[in-house]
């Protein structure tokens, strides 16, 4: 990783952690979206995320697909990672 690479990551940390500590503030849930991997997931437990939405946790879906793994949802297991914990 590049040394621009890590102090714009650096700079987006600072600014969810921002976000995320003003959501606190003012008794709004804090939900972050876009977490595509497991160091996605790290960024918004550290910045203090109270959960987290994106491609780790799975792809979009239709109503349809919802609906099924609403109905079957042994057939779709997996770790979520909660935020948070």
């Amino acid at each position: 990783m590049t040394e621009r690479m890590l102090a714009s990551l650096a700079g987006m940390a600072r600014l969810l952690a921002s976000l995320a500590g003003m959501a606190r503030l003012l008794g709004v849930h804090c939900l972050l979206e876009g977490v595509e991997d497991e160091i996605g997931l790290l960024m918004a437990k550290r910045v203090g995320a109270q959960s987290a939405q994106g491609y780790l946790f799975g792809a979009p879906m239709t109503e349809q697909e919802l609906l099924l793994l609403i109905a079957n949802p042994a057939s779709e297991e997996r770790d979520l990672g909660a935020v948070g914990a």
